[in-house]
């Protein structure tokens, strides 16, 4: 299990019992034989799930005490990340939450120990790794196939795509499709030129091309079969570029970024610079 450990950069005090529930929304319809599930074979998600963690603040001093109490009260109705680390010492995990409660019962013989419980609603559907990874392959001919890993237990919905044109480009990209066999086909049909950046937020829905909006440029592929953007499932994901035109010059060779990333980098012979693709989020967790 897992322990609540911080609150919007506040370090919490330690604590005895954590709220450990993992609830999933749903949505039935009672018959009059058995009932009608409105989310068919799809998972759900928790909806409105609060979680609660029981605790203990202590001081040398009364003073110690009340100013580590005000520390906490003042992030009542506070909306910030939320972290937990669970018992194996090594596994950490956020989601964003706002604290809705703080509940405290004072026994007066004793002014140096105070136990409390602080409820939060977790406002993410999931919980995110700390840390992002990286995925790193050439982009050899169009289509690509990218073997990418969600080493969580939960699909990422939220994954970032993003497309960095080089400052010279004799070829401009006229339609860029990010697909998954069986489940999505995301195409954007607007033309990159040399000197732009494509961003697609999967999860925020927002498409931005050189920081402007773009979103009436992308549209679902006759493939595309599921309420989301973009699904990875837990384990190996085989995400599908392809762009038009898809016989550009040159060799292709790899880039290297930071962050949770996949980059896809080819070289044109006419140019010095390079055509970088990037899917970047964070692994998901129940």
């Amino acid at each position: 299990m897992y322990y609540i450990y911080e609150f919007d950069g506040l370090t919490l005090p330690a604590g005895h019992e954590d709220d450990n529930s993992a609830e999933a929304a749903g949505d039935f319809l009672a018959l009059f034989a058995g009932q009608y599930d409105a989310n068919g074979s799809e998972q759900t998600y928790h909806r409105g799930m609060q979680v609660s963690k029981k605790l203990y603040v202590t001081g040398d001093t009364a003073a110690d005490v009340v100013s580590t109490l005000n520390s906490l009260r003042g992030k009542v109705g506070k909306r910030g990340t939320l972290r937990r680390r669970w018992v194996d010492g090594s596994t950490e995990q956020w989601c964003t939450a706002r604290l809705l409660r703080f509940d405290a019962s004072k026994t007066p013989e004793n002014n140096l120990h105070q136990e409390i419980t602080l409820t939060w609603s977790i406002i993410s559907p999931l919980w995110y790794s700390q840390s992002q990874t990286v995925s790193a392959v050439d982009l050899i001919t169009s289509p690509q196939t990218i073997s990418v890993t969600n080493s969580g237990n939960a699909p990422v919905l939220n994954a970032v795509i993003t497309v960095a044109m080089p400052s010279v480009l004799p070829v401009d990209i006229t339609s860029l499709t990010v697909s998954m066999t069986g489940k999505s086909e995301l195409v954007y049909s607007g033309t990159l030129t040399a000197g732009d950046t494509l961003e697609i937020d999967c999860g925020a829905r927002s498409v931005k091309l050189n920081g402007a909006d773009s979103y009436s440029n992308v549209s679902f592929g006759s493939n595309h079969a599921i309420s989301e953007w973009l699904r990875l499932e837990p384990g190996s994901n085989s995400i599908i570029i392809s762009v038009s035109p898809d016989n550009l010059p040159g060799d292709v060779a790899q880039g290297t970024v930071t962050g949770m990333m996949i980059p896809l980098t080819w070289y044109d012979t006419l140019a010095v610079d390079e055509v970088q693709i990037t899917v970047s989020f964070y692994n998901a967790w129940r």
